[in-house]
């Protein structure tokens, strides 16, 4: 983010996993700094995300227990550190900011009526700065499971949510523009594609890079996007 450079780590105790605790790395003009984010049993799944306007924003995951916790966003507002909790029985979640400050996620959920398959789970704080969470995918059919997705919001306000359908094998898209509902679309099917990451550049067009039979795909979309 301009000239620094943010990472996020998981710091355990020496002789035990219980009660880790979030950490940000900040990199500047050669300078190494480390700030204890969460001082509690935080930080688990950590994603980095931030913009030059807004400056840096973390998911976690805290109270980590079978693979799923409570999805965490941290941001920095008025010089301190803020933890604003999300939702409930979540893993693997992603972050981003829209041109107006405000903040998307996306991560894998538990499936609340089937607890051995997911959902993917979307959360935003957007127009109001209340947040608000809803399922997106993974509830086509009874057996549907949905596991890695990965979110992009571009310069129109649409949102672009990507994920695999680990039952179907299909690398799954899911597109809501402003006012609509969502749409949904399946990018590839062969191969068990999986481990997708979406990107919005800076002419505003959709970026997809996946891995797929231990190579990696790439694609894009100047037609998914809007102004």
């Amino acid at each position: 983010i301009g000239d620094t450079l943010y990472a996020t780590q998981t710091r355990f105790q020496n002789t035990s996993y219980a009660s880790p605790r979030l950490e940000l790395v900040t990199i500047k003009n050669g300078e190494v700094k480390l700030d204890k984010v969460q001082k509690f049993d935080g930080g688990w799944y950590t994603f980095m995300g931030g913009s030059d306007a807004y400056g840096p924003v973390i998911a976690s995951i805290s109270g980590f227990s079978g693979f799923r916790g409570d999805l965490i966003i941290s941001r920095i507002i008025n010089g301190e550190w803020v933890h604003e909790p999300i939702d409930a029985l979540t893993a693997k979640p992603e972050v981003v900011f829209d041109k107006n400050g405000f903040l998307h996620a996306t991560y894998t959920k538990q499936n609340l009526a089937d607890p051995n398959r997911d959902t993917i789970g979307y959360a935003t704080n957007s127009p109001d700065g209340v947040w608000k969470a809803e399922v997106v995918g993974g509830e086509e059919h009874e057996k549907a499971d949905a596991i890695f997705s990965s979110i992009a919001v571009d310069q129109g306000g649409a949102v672009h949510i990507s994920f695999k359908n680990y039952k179907d094998k299909f690398l799954m898209y899911k597109r809501r523009l402003p006012g609509a509902s969502w749409e949904t679309f399946k990018i590839d099917g062969k191969g068990n594609p999986v481990y997708s990451r979406l990107k919005i550049d800076a002419q505003n067009r959709l970026h997809i890079a996946y891995e797929k039979s231990e190579n990696i795909f790439y694609g894009a979309c100047e037609g998914c996007t809007i102004q």
